[in-house]
């Protein structure tokens, strides 16, 4: 005999899935080529020739058992494509054949939420149902187990009269919408805090902290105290001088509560200040 013949592989590609928790040391599978030389000549001896550039596999030389060398991490790269060689030593012929490699995921990610508080605000008088913000935990898992399902754990009173805990606000638990359930009114209630917490398939979980503004609207009309105002002017005030005030107040609160005056015709004699 003499070494004329190349090594062939029993398959044209092989495939494999494998856990990304699966040990080192395991054995994913087996590569088989055969020599149709006799004796020594027939010897075939197995190596990676490429795509492991990061050494996470090996194979055995004689038995062409191809193994896991260091963990895998799905996240970081979700397939590996490796070419095996199958060489006669004493000849120098080769056959090459490819191996795809697919990292299954498992849940090893926690959720996490970008922030540690969540602000947000809506404007009174809105109906209930209203969007006020949608919530985004992050989990690098894929699948099932980067799905995420959220719900508000606790709602502190926004003030008095207010409906407390989970009448004021609901969750959507697969999109993460936060909505209201009430109509807010600025005069009794200006702000809401409550936790949400962002839970996996796993049940790993993170919370977040939401932080909820109402803002008010220009609801009321000012109100002067009295239908009418009199003064008396001494002869002789000079320019400038105060000769009595009107009051009106506004229900709302904050800027559109501020209440500014001017009179409704102009005159040659009056002035009056405009915040007092």
């Amino acid at each position: 005999d003499v070494n004329d013949n190349p090594p062939v592989f029993a398959r044209a590609e092989y495939r494999t899935a494998v856990s990304e928790s699966t040990p080192p040391g395991t054995e994913l599978l087996r590569l088989t080529a055969h020599d149709a030389d006799s004796g020594p000549r027939g010897h075939v001896h197995y190596s990676i020739s490429s795509g492991d550039q990061h050494g996470l596999f090996q194979i055995h030389e004689s038995t062409g058992a191809l193994c896991l060398a260091r963990p895998l991490d799905r996240e970081t790269q979700a397939s590996h494509a490796l070419v095996v060689q199958a060489t006669d030593v004493p000849g120098g012929h080769f056959a090459l054949v490819p191996v795809a490699i697919e990292v299954k995921d498992v849940n090893d990610n926690k959720p996490y939420f970008p922030v540690e508080v969540l602000s947000a605000s809506m404007r009174e008088n809105l109906p209930p149902g209203t969007l006020v913000t949608t919530l985004r935990a992050i989990d690098t898992d894929t699948g099932v187990f980067g799905e995420l399902q959220y719900a508000v754990l606790e709602q502190p009173a926004g003030g008095p009269g207010v409906a407390e805990g989970r009448d004021a606000f609901a969750i959507n638990s697969s999109s993460g919408e936060l909505r209201s359930r009430l109509t807010f009114d600025y005069e009794r209630a200006k702000a809401f805090q409550l936790l949400v917490r962002a839970t996996d398939a796993g049940n790993a979980s993170a919370t977040v902290t939401v932080r909820v503004l109402v803002t008010g609207e220009d609801e009321y009309d000012p109100i002067f105290l009295s239908p009418s105002f009199s003064f008396e002017v001494p002869e002789g005030a000079h320019k400038g001088q105060s000769i009595g005030r009107v009051l009106a107040t506004d229900e709302d609160e904050g800027a559109d509560g501020v209440v500014l005056y001017s009179l409704a015709k102009p005159s040659p004699y009056f002035a009056i200040n405009q915040t007092t």
